[in-house]
């Protein structure tokens, strides 16, 4: 009759292979929230392109209005360096959906309707439903 010679593990070796790949599994652990200290907020500058309304279209280049949306304190700071950019700059309040972005500006707050292809984003505004050519569009490239 054959006997079939069955080793034990060793159990030297397996605990050697399991300090390995704790030590393996330990290493590649990325703590995601480290951050150096720092919290980064989520942020978003757009930089107008283009005005399209009422008084014809303009054109802008980068760095003529930027709108700077912090979407955790819910804070948009202008900074309009043209004339006839229909926004002075400062810092105000705002809210944001899908399909729409809410500003409260001093004097009254300004619902655009919000579209996003890419890079660009487009706000519509009528600010008179009931009148003629008075709507408003501006697009912007998000950097």
């Amino acid at each position: 009759m054959m006997q079939i010679n069955v080793n034990k593990p060793n159990n030297k070796i397996m605990k050697k292979y399991f300090i390995l790949f704790l030590v393996i599994g330990l290493m590649s652990c990325n703590n995601s929230d480290d951050d150096n200290g720092t919290q980064q907020d989520d942020i978003e500058t757009w930089n107008m392109t283009q005005r399209l309304g009422f008084g014809g279209m303009e054109d802008y280049n980068e760095g003529d209005v930027d709108w700077t949306l912090n979407m955790d304190t819910q804070m948009l700071q202008i900074e309009n360096n043209v004339q006839n950019a229909s926004f002075n700059s400062g810092l105000y309040p705002f809210s944001m959906t899908n399909n729409s972005l809410t500003v409260e500006f001093p004097n009254d707050t300004t619902v655009f309707a919000l579209t996003s292809q890419g890079s660009t984003r487009t706000l519509f505004y009528d600010p008179l439903p009931n009148a003629v050519d008075d709507e408003l569009t501006f697009t912007f490239t998000v950097n």
